[in-house]
This record gives structure tokens, C-alpha cells and sequence, in this order.
């Protein structure tokens, strides 16, 4: 079909039910609006939140962990590790080795909870207890410096 042709036939097509043309063109819009929306809402996110959380320029080292580390059989591990059937835990020493390395420019020791923890509070705010599980991670308070925040 010549491009001539198709012109009109379209023409024709828009001339006879303008209605659905419309809603057509308007929905086809919405949607690529949508879309560009949320792509850019999660670059966004990406750059602003991903980087603090996982920053590129840092490096977290955790020692080897076994399927037994898990739960209520942590204390096997452990226990294995200790007899020499484990992973190296990662002592003083070995932090001590990390800080000798001359391309490191800071080491700081960091807990993770490894047990669910509830805060609740609110009654003053808003009138009942709101209860909430935390996220906790415990850092060094040298790491989180002027110098070191974003």
C-alpha cells in the first residue's frame, strides 16, 4: 500500500469514529507519561538511596557462613569453627591485617542484630500504640563522621 493510500485510509478511519481516536491517543499517552515517570522516579532512587545504602566506594568483608549458621543451629557453627571444621572468624588480628593494607583507608567493626526487634510508642501522637519491627545495624560512631557523610 503506497504511503498516499494509507494517509487517507487512516484519514478516513480517524473521520468516522473520532471518539476512540481520541481516547486512544489520550490512554497511549497517559501511558508513556507512566512509564517515563516511573523510570525516572527509579533512577532517582537508584542515585539517591542505593548509594547510601550500598555505597560503590566501600567494601564490606563478612566471613564464610555455612546453611548451619542459620537459627537455632548458629550454635553449631560456631562450635565447628572453634574444632577447626569451620570458617575462620573474623578476629582482631584479621581486622588488624585489613587496616595494615595500604590501599584501605579505614576499617570499622559493624554488628548486624540477628534477632527481631519491636519498638511501639505513639499514644501522644495519635491517640493508640503503633508497633513497628526495626532494622538495626550497629556502627562504629567514628565511621559516621562529617567527613564520611554524603
Amino acid at each position: 500500500m503506497k504511503a498516499q493510500k494509507l494517509a487517507r485510509f487512516i484519514g478516513k478511519n480517524v473521520a468516522r469514529a473520532p471518539r476512540p481516536f481520541a481516547l486512544s491517543v489520550f490512554g497511549i499517552t497517559v501511558g508513556i507519561a507512566a512509564l517515563s515517570f516511573f523510570l525516572a522516579l527509579s533512577l532517582g532512587m537508584q542515585r539517591r538511596v542505593l548509594s547510601r545504602i550500598f555505597p560503590a566506594d566501600r567494601l564490606e568483608v563478612v566471613p564464610a557462613r555455612t546453611s548451619l549458621d542459620q537459627g537455632a543451629l548458629g550454635a553449631l557453627d560456631t562450635i565447628g569453627s572453634l574444632l577447626g571444621g569451620g570458617p575462620p572468624p573474623l578476629t582482631e588480628a584479621a581486622i588488624a591485617t585489613l587496616r595494615g593494607h595500604p590501599d584501605v583507608a579505614a576499617v570499622y567493626p559493624r554488628m548486624k542484630v540477628a534477632f527481631p526487634v519491636r519498638g511501639w510508642g505513639g499514644e501522644k501522637l495519635i491517640g493508640r500504640t503503633i508497633y513497628v519491627e526495626l532494622i538495626i545495624d550497629g556502627v562504629d560512631p567514628q565511621a559516621v563522621t562529617e567527613n564520611t557523610a554524603p
